[in-house]
């Protein structure tokens, strides 16, 4: 069974939970939850999280009538906890409770921008309509002529910083344009206004219309609370989603300028853990804090403002007609789609080159063969003019022939012209003395004796043997077809020695002992053409004689 890799972080949340810090445990099985959304454990005890929360609120006992004196409050202090409990809730997916702490906020300061956006973002969520931010009312003219106090303009600047670094840049130009009015000698404004204005008319230029607008909307807020929480890398990984969603979209390129920005001040390479890292699979999930945009000062501003924005890069682009295919089948833009489709090529080539090469070396085979017969067609039209039937006058004259030298040739031509013509009274007279003279030889022979002079090599020997052993049976098949054999290692042999009358006896011993098979006939008109050819070409003929 394979271990749970955020077991750590599972017993570290049960503990705060069980010590009371119901919402730090729920930031940490939350955080699971968005690293594997299916882990049943991290969901389960979220759920108990908001049933804690559920009971401790309906356990709370009722407010109690209002005072005509309330105690003086720090509202600067409840805001920033108001805003954080509803970033945690909201964080926890309690949307309806996160609007509940934004919209107490607002109560206190109506005018805070960051508390308003992330109250209009929770009610777009719900489907409920966006509040406007109220209008401030005109300053008096005597007012206006007394000169402003510092930290009014600190605070527009720090406001102005926070609402560029969310993305509105329409916003952080108003802000920057009341700081301006207050004090028009502050040129570092002037260089942020020039800046700003010209990244905000740019981003209406380049920046691609979007499908799903909603879905877009959603990233980029989820982005920006997870960059408030202080994770960068879950807010970098948003944010690239966010791209996904709209190439070029200001708003989610300044958040990774941000995340990236973030790594760099805390002496840490982006997207990597400041301290030891986590086993791999982990994440150092326990250890993230919720901070609050605004509660410091002495804000600078934002890196982006002080350096020259580049212009826009071209990159790759695909053809209009394969772009408008691929945003019809969003399936194409799939790692496993795409994965699977590049296999599909790469098997395609592959069996492309094998056919190619399959079909490269049947066509060298073709051209081979028709090299051989065209280089053979010449010998074999020759011998298809070859006649290879014997007349029995050449019979008869060969077993007269015979008849004193090789009586046993001489018997076995006979019965060749007997079988032809069984009324041929001069064919059996010739039989006759030709079967009178087939008594002698070796005596004491045997095929044992025959056997040895073979595996000892002694081929003239084996020779003696076999035709004392034909001679007392000269009908044995078995025997007749030993002494075939024995006949054509004889004339390879005696055609190698340049011997060519002894060869040419061989053969027809041959056939003698098979006066049925045309191919001893053929072996004898070989033999004659190997003859005339030159010596240095008779070695390759040779062969074919046995």
């Amino acid at each position: 069974m394979t271990p749970d890799p955020y077991e750590s972080y599972l017993l570290q949340a049960e503990a705060l939970f069980a010590q009371g810090e119901v919402v730090k445990a729920g930031q940490i099985w939350q955080a699971i939850l968005k690293q594997q959304p299916t882990h049943a454990e991290a969901r389960e005890r979220l759920m108990a999280v908001r049933a804690r929360l559920q009971a401790i609120h309906e356990s709370e006992p009722p407010l109690p009538a209002p005072v005509p004196e309330p105690p003086p409050v720090d509202p600067g202090h409840d805001s920033e906890r108001l805003l954080a409990d509803g970033c945690t809730l909201y964080d926890m997916g309690q949307l309806e409770d996160a609007l509940l702490k934004w919209e107490e906020l607002l109560r206190l300061n109506p005018n805070h921008a960051l508390a308003q956006g992330y109250a209009n973002g929770a009610r777009r969520e719900l489907g409920r309509a966006t509040a406007q931010l109220p209008a401030e009312e005109p300053a008096p003219a005597a007012a206006s002529l007394a000169p402003p106090a510092e930290e009014d303009t600190d605070k527009l600047q720090r406001e102005a910083v926070q609402l560029y670094d969310m993305g509105l840049v329409e916003e952080a130009i108003a802000k920057w344009e009341r700081v301006l009015a207050l004090e028009p000698h502050r040129q570092e404004i002037q260089a942020y206004l020039h800046q700003a204005r010209a990244e905000a008319g740019r981003a209406s230029l380049i920046t691609p219309a979007v499908q799903d607008r909603e879905s877009l909307d959603l990233k980029l807020r989820q982005a920006e609370h997870l960059l408030i929480l202080q994770r960068h890398e879950e807010a970098a990984f948003t944010f690239q989603q966010a791209l996904g969603l709209a190439p070029g979209n200001v708003r989610a390129l300044q958040g990774l300028a941000r995340c990236q920005r973030s790594d760099q001040s805390e002496g840490r390479a982006p997207s990597q853990p400041m301290d030891s890292s986590p086993p791999k699979g982990q994440h150092d999930l326990a250890h993230e804090d919720i901070t609050v945009v605004g509660s410091g000062e002495g804000v600078e501003p934002p890196a982006l403002l002080l350096k020259a924005t580049p212009a826009p890069r071209e990159g790759l682009y695909l053809p209009e007609g394969l772009r408008e295919t691929a945003e019809r089948l969003p399936w194409l833009k799939e790692p496993r789609r795409l994965a699977a489709i590049g296999g599909g090529l790469l098997a395609l080539i592959a069996a492309s080159a094998l056919i190619h090469n399959y079909r490269k070396d049947q066509a060298l085979k073709d051209e081979v063969r028709a090299a051989r017969a065209a280089a053979t067609a010449p010998l074999a039209q020759e011998a298809l003019a070859v006649d290879l039937v014997e007349t029995p006058a050449a019979i008869r004259q060969e077993a007269e022939t015979a008849l004193v030298t090789d009586p046993l040739r001489a018997y076995m031509r006979a019965q060749a012209l007997l079988a032809r013509d069984p009324a041929d009274a001069s064919a059996g007279i010739l039989l006759e003395k030709a079967r009178a003279g087939l008594p002698g030889g070796a005596s004491g022979a045997s095929l044992g004796e025959f056997e040895k002079h073979l595996q000892s090599g002694n081929l003239e020997g084996a020779t003696k043997v076999m035709e004392a052993l034909l001679r007392a049976q000269p009908d044995d098949a078995v025997l007749r077809l030993r002494a075939c054999r024995l006949q054509l290692a004889l004339c390879t042999i005696h055609a190698a020695q340049a011997k060519w009358e002894a060869a040419q006896e061989d053969l027809l011993r041959g056939r003698a002992l098979q006066p049925g098979d045309k191919s001893w006939q053929i072996r004898l008109q070989l033999l004659e053409r190997v003859k005339a050819l030159p010596k240095a070409q008779q070695a390759g003929w040779i062969p074919l004689l046995g």
